[in-house]
């Protein structure tokens, strides 16, 4: 057990040790600080955590009931007694009625000790009946919300160190109360501490105030819940100082489960799981947005398997399902992180590639997809082998919103079919000189034998078509 702290206000230094003699000769194991001033009982006070505080009545720079009234703002319940020779009986009334626990005459001394220990007692009492009156509202707050996971922690704890759990919690987490109790409850999110939303949890905290997040915790097993998390703070009556704060969990695993699948069926195709056609028109909103501001450009390449039908509908659903997933899986390998492959339905894709600074990323992107479809496709111990035809168009030469690239790219897609197949076309809008240049740099994206370039004129939609071969008539 500690020794008693007492803080002596006290300008005199043989009254101090008169005092701490009397005490000593009673037999109290004690320590004490001497402070004579305002500032040094302020700093004494929150530095040296008194148990009770003994002061003179009058002070040359300070007087006892301006002690007092400090003593009180700071530290509503810490026991207060006046030792003083000169304060009559009307001042220690007073000085009673302005909550001082006592006074002793320095003439009488020997009553000093037993005036400590029964202030003492008296505090002690005051704070074990303000803990169990405490106890009993907390636990009535948790049995109220008992269907739920609650748990309590102390405000005053630099820990922030769990004080109490109900039985669901247990429940909900596999923790007993045995196992949490004294610890901070940031081990339900393992070590999974870059969670957004904790943030939250810590601004109401650190405002005192109430506030909610979506938090991912963990089970005791390792097993994963989304946690709803209510955080309410509890004021002391008298002080109305923050106490303790209770936490009020809902188990919404089930909740984000279907959202998460409601999410995944809105943005991503079924079969593939690549984006779908919604998903590829955000992405291409975001990147008209950037391209614009940024002064940038980007390509959209259309991308259609050879040959699917013939495939599908003489060996079925299932073969063709099969390889439709094999082949979003080589495409989305042949992507960069910042770029996106959709399915469109069928045996269409869409890859669009952001952010390039020359249209030789594109070409790059298509020469990769291209060898990555033309790769066998192993399938009931058979092996299919298909190739793809792409047509793009890139922003903001051949089109300056979403619905005219897409529209473009496919257009250039039908030409590469209908030019063989296994091959890709740019879209123009014209074909003067610049594009014919811009086509033509060396590269191995073209197959070896083709040296010039051919255009033909679509009349249906009357676009301008880049091809292998020639330059088309104007």
């Amino acid at each position: 057990m500690r020794a008693l702290r007492i803080l002596l206000v006290e300008d005199r230094l043989e009254d101090a040790e008169i005092t701490t003699r009397e005490l000593s000769r009673a037999g109290l194991d004690f320590e004490y600080r001497r402070v004579e001033t305002e500032a040094e009982l302020t700093r004494g006070c929150a530095e040296f955590a008194p148990d009770v505080v003994l002061s003179d009545f009058t002070l040359p720079r300070f007087d006892g009931l301006s002690a007092l009234k400090l003593v009180r703002a700071m530290q509503p319940d810490l026991p207060f007694i006046f030792v003083s020779g000169t304060i009559g009986e009307e001042r220690a009334i007073d000085s009673l009625r302005s909550g001082a626990t006592d006074y002793v005459l320095k003439t009488n001394l020997s009553r000093l000790p037993s005036a400590l220990r029964r202030a003492l007692q008296d505090a002690a009492d005051r704070d074990e009946r303000r803990e169990a009156e405490e106890t009993l509202r907390l636990r009535e707050r948790a049995v109220e919300a008992s269907v739920n996971p609650i748990l309590i922690v102390s405000a005053t704890d630099p820990a922030m160190a769990l004080v109490y759990v109900n039985g669901a919690f247990e429940q909900v987490t596999g923790y007993s109360r045995d196992e949490v109790i004294g610890r901070n409850c940031r081990f339900l999110q393992g070590k999974d501490r870059d969670q957004p939303e904790l943030d939250k949890i810590r601004r109401a905290i650190d405002e005192q105030r109430e506030g909610q997040a979506l938090l991912r915790n963990y089970r005791k097993d390792g097993s994963l819940f989304w946690n709803k998390l209510y955080v309410t703070p509890v004021r002391d009556p008298l002080s109305n100082r923050v106490t303790h704060f209770v936490g009020v969990q809902n188990d919404v695993t089930e909740t984000k489960r279907y959202q998460d699948e409601l999410e995944q069926q809105a943005h991503h195709d079924a079969l593939t799981g690549l984006a779908n056609r919604n998903s590829l028109k955000d992405r291409l909103q975001q990147a008209l947005a950037l391209a614009r501001r940024y002064e940038r450009s980007f390509s959209v390449a259309f991308i259609d398997l050879d040959n699917f039908k013939l495939i599908n509908d003489s060996l079925g659903h299932a073969v063709g399902d099969r390889l439709l997933k094999i082949a979003a899986e080589r495409l989305a390998a042949c992507v960069r992180g910042g770029d996106t492959v959709a399915r469109l339905g069928g045996d269409e894709f869409v890859l669009l590639v952001a952010e390039q600074e020359h249209e030789d990323g594109v070409y790059r992107a298509v020469r990769r997809v291209m060898a990555a479809i033309s790769r066998p496709f192993p399938i009931d111990q058979r092996e299919f082998k298909i190739t793809c035809s792409v047509g793009i168009a890139s922003f903001p030469r051949d089109g300056e919103d979403a619905e005219t690239l897409l529209r473009n790219a496919d257009a250039a897609m039908y030409q590469a079919k209908h030019r063989g197949r296994n091959t890709f076309r740019l879209y123009s809008f014209d074909n003067n000189a610049n594009s014919n240049q811009r086509l033509t740099p060396n590269t191995d994206l073209w197959p070896r034998n083709s040296s010039h370039l051919l255009g033909t004129r679509r009349k249906k939609l009357r676009t301008t078509v880049w091809e292998q071969g020639r330059a088309a008539p104007k």
